[in-house]
């Protein structure tokens, strides 16, 4: 099946959809995310301190982690603001 084919079968599956998010539930994912947001910045001057090693490969491997974390948060962030379930 085509990628074209896929579609109406996706815009069906949002046809509809209402905002459902509760104030709360927003309030929360934003307040994760400021909080993945500052880990990013200590971890980023804990990189900073270090110039090879397997402990900078560790941080910048956390520092990855928390990227994506913060990536996911905001698509869950976008996805209740505008009624997409997740």
């Amino acid at each position: 099946m085509t990628r074209l084919g896929l579609l109406p079968a996706a815009v069906a599956l949002f046809v509809g959809c209402a905002p459902t998010a509760q104030p709360q539930d927003l309030t929360a994912v934003r307040s994760d995310l400021t909080r993945v947001e500052s880990e990013i910045k200590t971890a980023e001057g804990d990189d900073a301190r270090y110039t090879g090693g397997l402990v900078k490969a560790l941080i910048a491997t956390r520092i990855a982690i928390l990227h994506q974390t913060a990536a996911m948060l905001e698509q869950k962030l976008l996805a209740s603001k505008n009624g997409i379930p997740v």
